[in-house]
């Protein structure tokens, strides 16, 4: 009992200046110690109701037997003053309460209602002409720890290298299929001895297993993150998925949240378009595969499987367009088979037996193409980003037959005619899409490495933009922050509400040149401080990836 007496009368120090009172006296140290018991007990920001009216004390701060620190109550309107005060203690129920609007003595009687709620009554006589006492009038006041709940949130998430340190599974089997090689790394090699080796093991097909990489970031506690699934490139013939391009995309992604699928896929073929088109077609079956396998395991990866984006150069990223355009009825001829091959069978029935669904959010296309736009349905909606050097020979930039820098007109008959990121790009805006072009001019194919195969300045910008775009598309759009900008002095309240389309998962709120009153699910309810300089209502909206949007809204204020 005289512990809970002795918590009460720690509360009610830092309210002096509503009550006057005379009590008896006690030892001016035995009320030191029982201020320092107190003061563990007070949290450096309280608020509640003082008879009906919202009351908040700041900064609050104890030594010996004084308190002090800052307080404000709302009497009338939105705007409010700060004051500061400080009380010495006489006895157990006297004090002396100082502030630049109050000064006076004050009595009370309190009880606990639990850890941190208070429940004090307070009282002070009444007088008449300041000198004779009339009566006395009492207070209620409910009292708790100032609390504004912030959900932790990770700032910077897929933007800044947040995450320095990530694990890899190599060759993660997700599929096997008959063809002639998943991987050839062709180093040093010249065309010809790259097409002796190619063209020996091109004569018989053996069952291959398929594999890819994961990366994902360590020490991060969301399991709900993008993926981003890397194909190399290499024409259908060369390529692995540890090629440099594709080990320094992985790991400019994964440092920032990223989870990130590198895979390999079968290529080869002998030399002639039929079978390249059968090559590319065989690309897309296991990609689709690829992503078929991550779906399924997305809670293992811990990625979320609404947010998948694909990133290809030269044949890995015709391999990412066909995975997002390419239909069942507009499957090359070559592919359905003839007197001299078989059917390669349907795009989503090769590699593995898996059933699941996904959604391709947006495409980074570095140097690729189709055969042709036509397959750019409107239902096929997707979000793409395109580099490209305007005089790629390998890959044409606008429509034309691949390998244009072959002597004579050879490239007619080894290569199928294509429309690459310009004609992409235009059939792309014809739609309304999200589409966006980078023309790297004069430059040829790779235009990202320079003549020693170093990254150059145009792989900076490759990241760069890549990284704004996927940031653009992992965000939910519309968010705004709803409410008065300027504040009148008759104003009874002042509430700003989160506006959006689709619910964020988290918001955080905070204020500068006010407090705030009480959060709600989307909206705040504020006083402010009339001589404070700047005000500004701000929060932190995560979606459910985890994605941080700031908004601020700054406020007038007479």
């Amino acid at each position: 009992m005289k512990e809970r007496i002795t918590r009460a009368i720690g509360i009610a120090l830092t309210l002096g200046f509503i009550v006057v009172a005379c009590t008896p006296k006690e030892h001016s140290t035995q009320i030191a110690n029982k201020v320092s018991l107190l003061s563990k007990q007070l949290s450096p920001q309280m608020s509640g109701l003082l008879d009906g009216q919202f009351i908040f004390m700041d900064s609050l701060q104890q030594k010996g037997d004084s308190l002090w620190g800052e307080y404000l109550i709302q009497k009338r309107g939105v705007l409010v003053k700060k004051h500061p005060f400080s009380l010495y203690i006489t006895d157990q129920k006297r004090i002396n309460f100082f502030s630049p609007d109050f000064e006076g003595q004050m009595d009370y009687q309190g009880t606990f209602e639990g850890e941190d709620t208070i429940h004090l009554q307070l009282s002070k006589r009444r007088k008449i002409l300041w000198f004779i006492p009339w009566g006395r009038k009492t207070f209620q006041l409910h009292l708790t720890p100032y609390k504004i709940r912030h959900h932790k949130v990770l700032a910077g998430r897929y933007e800044e290298d947040l995450f320095h340190t990530f694990s890899k599974d190599e060759d993660v089997e997700y599929g096997r299929a008959k063809g002639f090689w998943t991987s050839f790394k062709s180093d040093n090699m010249d065309y010809l001895e790259i097409l002796e080796k190619g063209t020996k093991r091109a004569l018989r097909k053996k069952e291959l297993p398929l594999r890819l990489d994961i990366y994902q970031p360590e020490k991060d506690p969301s399991k709900k993150r993008p993926l981003l699934l890397l194909i190399h490139g290499g024409g259908f013939y060369i390529g692995d998925k540890t090629d440099p391009t594709y080990l320094a995309l992985a790991n400019y992604y994964v440092k920032k949240g990223y989870v990130v699928a590198s895979m390999n896929y079968r290529m080869g073929f002998l030399p002639s378009s039929k079978a390249v088109e059968r090559a590319g077609v065989r690309g897309v079956q296991d990609a689709r595969a690829a992503l078929r396998f991550l779906v399924a395991h997305h809670e293992t990866y811990g990625f979320d499987p609404n947010h998948i984006f694909l990133m290809g150069s030269s044949a890995g990223a015709i391999t990412s367009l066909n995975v997002a355009f390419l239909d069942e009825s507009e499957r090359p001829k070559s592919s359905l088979g003839g007197l001299l091959h078989k059917d390669l069978g349907k795009l989503n029935e090769s590699g593995n037996n898996l059933t699941n669904t996904f959604t391709i959010k947006g495409i980074i296309n570095m140097w690729g193409a189709v055969d042709t736009t036509a397959i750019m349905d409107d239902n096929e909606q997707v979000a793409l980003l395109h580099f490209h050097g305007d005089q790629d020979k390998i890959v044409p930039y606008s429509c034309g037959f691949p390998f244009a820098n072959t002597p004579g007109k050879i490239n007619r008959w080894l290569m199928p005619r294509m429309c690459g990121s310009k004609a992409i790009h235009a059939m792309a805006l014809s739609k309304k899409w999200d589409s966006r072009l980078f023309r790297f001019k004069g430059k040829g194919h790779m235009p990202h490495l320079d003549e020693h195969h170093h990254f150059n300045a145009y792989f900076d910008t490759i990241l760069h933009q890549s990284r704004i775009f996927l940031l653009e598309q992992l965000a939910d759009p519309g968010y705004t922050i709803e409410g008065e900008r300027a504040i009148t002095r008759k104003q009874d309240a002042s509430i700003y509400t989160l506006g959006y389309q689709k619910k964020p998962h988290l918001v955080n709120w905070y204020i500068k040149g006010g407090v705030i009153k009480a959060t709600y699910e989307d909206h705040v309810d504020v006083l402010w401080y009339d001589q404070a300089k700047n005000h500004e209502i701000s929060c932190e909206v995560s979606n459910e990836i985890g994605l941080v949007t700031n908004l601020s809204l700054k406020v007038d204020v007479p």
